[in-house]
């Protein structure tokens, strides 16, 4: 089982929740927010997302759909908003890409114009991590279920 490891402070954290592939594949955004109360969470996924949002270091938690990164991803770049954030459109460059379908890779690139900022991303085992680092906040995606 591995281990992810987060080395900054958390000031948001968005859940990643598993949906049919189908789904994922019709998504044009890679993070799409889910309105909570229609969203059926099973009493694993309830559990770990209030774990989560214990943390002392969560100031808030959110759900999220993530998009198909394959069809995202155009010529290395990857454009997306994070939910929360005003209307800002964010372009990363791929940095380091080891894609084997859309069920199992790793992506992670800085994003364009703004120093320091990083967006990394793994999907294995039918599920999806990983963070984004930008406008001075770090946000870090965790499944809600699945192996990791």
């Amino acid at each position: 089982m591995k281990k992810l490891v987060f080395l900054k402070i958390v000031f948001a954290i968005f859940i990643l929740s598993n949906l049919a592939a189908n789904v994922l594949a019709q998504n044009q955004r890679l993070l799409t927010l889910l309105n909570e109360n229609t969203v059926t969470l099973s009493a694993e996924q309830q559990r770990v997302l209030s774990n989560i949002r214990s943390l002392p270091y969560t100031r808030s938690a959110q759900l999220v759909e993530i998009g198909n990164l394959a069809q995202l991803q155009q010529n290395g770049s990857l454009s997306f908003e994070v939910p929360g954030l005003p209307s800002q459109q964010f372009t990363a460059r791929a940095e380091m890409v080891d894609y084997t379908d859309e069920n199992k890779y790793s992506w992670a690139g800085d994003i364009i114009g703004l120093p320091g900022a990083y967006v990394g991303l793994v999907a294995e085992h039918g599920t999806v991590a990983g963070f984004i680092q930008v406008a001075q906040r770090y946000y870090t995606l965790y499944p809600l279920g699945g192996k990791w």
